[in-house]
């Protein structure tokens, strides 16, 4: 087992640092380049004019790759290729068909090469009758995944416009309005104990982690359930997770209003609470302003029966006011 992961490690310094270094990509790395694109971008002309829109995603992961663009605010314009590795070129190359203005064009090109935050592709349109254009496209990546795409020319007509600005589309916070307002810590008591909530942000912020904690005598934390939410870009939603110390462990698909500068995340969850089916249904009222979050919750059901009515129902399914933190 060490030696795998030995050898695995060596794969990946040695891919990185030649990924590092301005070069032509090879059939190790190229898709570490590629990967960069992986995602939607809203695009702009340099003077802020909109441009379209552009998605990429891998077919197969680290051997085919689709994109498509089409315009937006403009003459309608689409395109779609496909983008791989070809092994008797030994290169990265695409492939793509774009209906337009200027009619059918297929365009091909290949990646040249790749060094840090810099990707240029050479590139050739063509038609029914030949060669309409040659040029070059220069990437120029920020440190937050957006880009600055510059087009040069070698031969043909050339672009109307040289430089195209690439911001990532984060669907997860277009799903997830309120997720702003949740950053930070929230207090609350539940059965005289004192308790904290966190929320706190994924990578990119492009999901988001709540984690609920029982305060010790001693102050200390004491981990009791986490909450993740991410972006399922098959189905296009917000997705939950719950785990807790019971041994509840349920997914579920968060709905999110807005009424009078409140939100309310709306989920029904299902899954099992160890080895018994549990469902039930919560809801989450974020009121930035008064700094406030409320938690409900209803419709619990255990193997299908729910609370008795007591005592245990009145304190499952009374709201909690957290209060946030300063």
């Amino acid at each position: 087992m060490r030696r795998t992961t030995s050898a695995l490690l060596g794969l990946i310094i040695t891919t990185t640092a030649t990924h590092l270094d301005a070069a032509p990509p090879t059939e190790a790395d190229w898709w570490m380049s590629l990967g960069q694109y992986a995602g939607t971008f809203d695009i702009t002309t340099d003077t802020g004019e909109p441009g379209g829109q552009y998605s990429l995603r891998w077919e197969e992961p680290f051997v085919l790759a689709r994109f498509d663009f089409h315009t937006t605010g403009g003459p309608l314009d689409s395109s779609s290729g496909l983008c791989f590795w070809h092994p008797e070129n030994e290169r990265c190359e695409f492939g793509m068909v774009q209906e337009g203005p200027e009619g059918r064009l297929i365009y091909d090109g290949h990646m040249v090469d790749a060094g840090p935050g810099v990707v240029t592709w050479a590139c050739r349109a063509s038609n029914a009758s030949g060669v309409v254009r040659t040029f070059t496209a220069v990437d120029t990546f920020s440190p937050d995944g957006n880009l600055v795409r510059t087009f040069k020319d070698v031969t043909g007509e050339p672009f109307p416009v040289t430089d195209f600005v690439w911001t990532r589309v984060n669907p997860f916070l277009d799903h997830f309005p309120c997720a702003e307002a949740c950053i930070g810590s929230w207090s609350w008591t539940q059965g005289g104990e004192q308790r904290l909530t966190t929320f706190e942000w994924g990578a990119g912020r492009r999901s988001l982690r709540q984690s609920d904690y029982r305060i010790a005598p001693d102050g200390s934390r004491v981990l009791t359930a986490t909450c993740d939410y991410m972006h399922d870009p098959e189905h296009d939603r917000i997705v939950g997770h719950y785990l807790d110390e019971f041994g509840v462990n349920v997914w579920g698909h968060p709905t999110i209003t807005e009424a009078q500068g409140a939100h309310t995340i709306t989920t029904d969850w299902s899954g099992k609470a160890r080895n018994a089916r549990v469902s039930a249904t919560t809801s989450l009222v974020i009121d930035a302003d008064a700094g406030t979050m409320t938690s409900s919750m209803r419709d619990f059901r255990l193997e299908g029966s729910g609370f008795p009515d007591g005592p245990m129902e009145a304190m499952a399914t009374a709201p909690t006011v957290m209060t946030r933190q300063k």
